[in-house]
C-alpha cells in the first residue's frame, strides 16, 4: 500500500472493504458496477492474475501489472502468459520490487511497455461454428 500511495496517482482499492481515504488511496467496497466503471476508466491495473481480470483488462485494452499468488499455480500459469501476449507485468507477489510497481503507470504513458495485444471478443465466431454443427445434424436429432 506504501508502494501504491506513492505512486502520486489516485488509486482505487477493492477487495478490503470500505476503509477511510489514505492520501490517493480510495478504498472501495466490491462492487461490480463501481469495478467495471473503474476497469473502463483506469490507466492500467495492478492485481492477482486471476483469469477472469487478467481477460477483462486484455479486452479493454488495458495493461496489468500482475501479481500471481503464492502457491496458485493457475496464476503464476496466467501471469506468464499475460506478460507473453504484452498484456503487462506478471512479477512473483513476494518478489515483485516496489520499484518496478511506483514506475509502472508512468512506464505506461511514456510508451516503455509494448502496446497490449488486440484482443477481439470470439463470440461471434463461435456462434457462427456452433449454428454450422446444428445445421449439419440429421433432421429430427437432438439440439440439447
Amino acid at each position: 500500500m506504501e508502494t501504491l500511495g506513492a505512486c502520486g496517482r489516485e488509486v482505487r482499492i477493492y477487495g478490503l472493504g470500505e476503509l477511510p481515504e489514505d492520501g490517493k488511496l480510495r478504498y472501495r467496497p466490491i462492487s461490480e458496477e463501481g469495478s467495471n466503471e473503474d476497469l473502463a476508466s483506469c490507466l492500467a491495473v495492478v492485481a492477482s492474475a486471476g483469469n477472469q481480470l487478467l481477460g477483462e483488462t486484455l479486452c479493454l485494452g488495458k495493461h496489468a501489472f500482475a501479481l500471481p499468488e503464492g502457491g496458485q499455480d493457475e496464476q503464476l500459469i496466467n501471469g506468464h502468459y499475460f506478460e507473453r501476449m504484452h498484456g503487462g507485468l506478471a512479477r512473483d507477489a513476494e518478489q515483485a520490487r516496489p520499484d518496478e510497481l511506483s514506475t509502472f503507470p508512468d512506464a505506461l504513458e511514456r510508451g516503455d511497455l509494448p502496446p497490449g495485444p488486440r484482443v477481439l471478443p470470439g463470440n461471434g465466431l463461435a456462434s457462427e461454428r456452433l449454428e454450422d454443427l446444428l445445421s449439419a445434424l440429421e433432421p429430427g436429432a437432438s439440439r440439447a
